[in-house]
């Protein structure tokens, strides 16, 4: 017996591992040894020690089959013959062979120590002599190549038994225990599909979420519909000469007489003869940044403070005993912070500055020859420009303390108002940090003038005179004394604005002379108390504010 196993030693020493391992990547252990490795490399994510097992899986059956080729080289041989017969034989006898390879022992040994087959026919038994090993290997290709999943069923049952035995011997029991719960599971191949399968399920649910999670996200991102333009209900007859909508969406409007209007659930008159009960003309109005209080001014000197919030109106009327009639007004900074900036006919500007409920007004300073200003516009407390009836324009970088000239030259008609965006203003109108991008004015020939920092260039807009112009975020509108609209889709574009409800052939739009633009909405006022606006201000009763 002891020179049985040393002429064994022998020979396989001589074959080498090499030999061992060619024979052994054709016979259907290797190839169940990698579908276990993939599938339980594959649950990896599920917990890391499928790793292990994966890797056991791999490893453990070629080792004890090379221990066991080092002392029975022709071990792999018989494994591969058997697959080959078990492709061979029919259906019923496929069957039986199951049955009785799974109640035998896998394999025998005869008296001269080779390993023979414990469940063989006699025929089988008669021709295994006739068979080398290079023809079984031969065979053993053909059957991987096209053996079915019983006929392998029946090499599984004899070699993986052996391979358990042996497992068992090698202190390999854990992994061992679960490569044979796995061959239990006939057909082989269908193991690897149920493994894979759980994970083939959540990938494409993780990757789907995301893509649903986004959907909504770029619903939210795409821009709403534009609200309907209004003609509503207007409770005076006086002509209105300047309108503001404030970071709360809601409306403000001043006019002939002192009236002042607001929007609530519908227009409203908050002062009926201005500040004092003076009844002074009123012909500017601006809001705080963030619209707690609103500015007026007009005739006379008249300027007086609105609180949104209590109604509550205090009277600044003639600052430093000025009392010549406002052309214009300009309000900047946060409530409580506000600089407020008056231009008045004589071609000066009086700069104030609102802090603890009380006004400091500054001197009077003349940003340009002296011609009358008309128009006044601040991008944030301390930047602002205005402009003259002489084609004059002037920026102040210290909220009005001082300003230069940055322009026109070679205007035809004469400016009319200024807009300038709010610095770093988001497109919903709400201001931000850093340089405005850059002011437009308006003028009496129908021509808006661009400034970009750098460049004037002019657009026509209309043939007739534009009364106003206001800019908020990425819109831009202007106002005409016929009662007409503009808008700004693109750059150097302008366009009347019009809609399918008939709003704009109506007779009952006359001269515009302000338009203003805030939170999504734009409202224009004109002649014998016209109002046009786009939408309705959310009360805060709505819980909308």
């Amino acid at each position: 017996m002891a020179a049985n196993e040393h002429g064994a030693d022998t020979e396989a020493e001589q074959r080498g591992f090499g030999t061992f391992f060619r024979n052994y990547t054709k016979t259907w252990i290797h190839t169940v040894a990698t579908v276990g490795l993939t599938a339980f490399g594959t649950l990896t994510f599920v917990h890391r020690w499928f790793a292990a097992l994966a890797l056991a899986s791999y490893l453990l059956p070629p080792i004890v089959l090379y221990i066991r080729w080092r002392r029975r080289p022709d071990e792999l041989d018989l494994i591969s013959r058997h697959a080959d017969r078990s492709q061979t034989t029919a259906e019923p006898a496929t069957e039986q062979d199951v049955t009785d390879s799974s109640a035998s022992p896998p394999l025998s040994t005869t008296h001269n120590g080779r390993p023979q087959p414990a469940d063989r026919h006699g025929d089988e038994q008669s021709d295994e002599p006739e068979r080398t090993p290079e023809k079984a290997q031969d065979r053993t290709v053909e059957a991987e190549a096209g053996a079915d999943s019983v006929s392998e069923g029946n090499a599984a049952s004899d070699a993986m038994g052996d391979a358990h035995a042996a497992a068992a011997a090698n202190g390999a029991e854990p992994a061992d225990d679960d490569e044979t719960t796995g061959d239990d599971d006939e057909p082989v191949d269908d193991e690897p599909a149920d493994d894979t399968e759980p994970a083939d399920d959540t990938e494409p649910a993780d990757d789907t979420e995301p893509a649903d999670d986004d959907e909504p996200t770029d619903d939210a991102d795409s821009p709403a519909e534009p609200e309907q333009w209004l003609l509503p209900s207007v409770p005076t007859t006086a002509t209105l000469h300047d309108v503001v909508v404030t970071d709360t969406g809601r409306g403000y409007a001043v006019g002939d007489g002192g009236v002042v209007l607001a929007e609530a659930d519908e227009w409203t008159t908050v002062l009926e003869d201005g500040p004092g009960a003076a009844g002074n003309d009123l012909v500017g109005v601006d809001a705080t940044d963030d619209g707690d209080a609103v500015w007026i001014a007009g005739d006379s000197g008249t300027v007086g403070r609105l609180e949104t919030e209590t109604g509550r109106h205090t009277d600044h009327t003639a600052p430093r005993d000025i009392t010549n009639n406002w052309l214009g007004l300009a309000v900047g900074g946060s409530t409580g912070e506000e600089t407020v900036l008056l231009a008045d006919g004589s071609g000066t500007v009086v700069r104030g500055q609102y802090r603890d409920g009380n006004v400091t007004w500054d001197e009077p300073v003349s940003p340009g020859s002296g011609s009358s200003l008309s128009g006044v516009a601040l991008a944030d407390a301390t930047t602002g420009y205005c402009c003259d009836t002489n084609d004059g324009v002037f920026e102040t970088t210290d909220g009005g303390q001082s300003f230069d000239r940055i322009g026109i030259e070679g205007a035809d008609g004469t400016l009319t108002d200024v807009a300038v965006r709010a610095v770093m203003e988001t497109d919903d109108g709400r201001p931000g940090d850093g340089p405005p991008s850059s002011v437009l004015l308006s003028a009496d020939d129908g021509v808006v003038h661009r400034y970009d920092g750098t460049n004037w260039t002019p657009e026509r807009v209309a043939s007739t005179a534009l009364t106003g112009i206001a800019r908020t975020g990425n819109r831009t509108v202007a106002c005409s004394d016929d009662g007409t609209l503009f808008e700004r889709p693109s750059p150097a574009s302008w366009s009347p604005i019009d809609d399918d409800s008939g709003l704009f052939e109506s007779d009952d739009i006359d001269a515009l002379h302000a338009v203003s633009i805030g939170s999504g909405r734009c409202i224009a006022v004109g002649t014998a108390g016209t109002i046009i606006q786009q939408g309705r201000y959310d009360h805060p009763e709505d819980g909308n504010e």
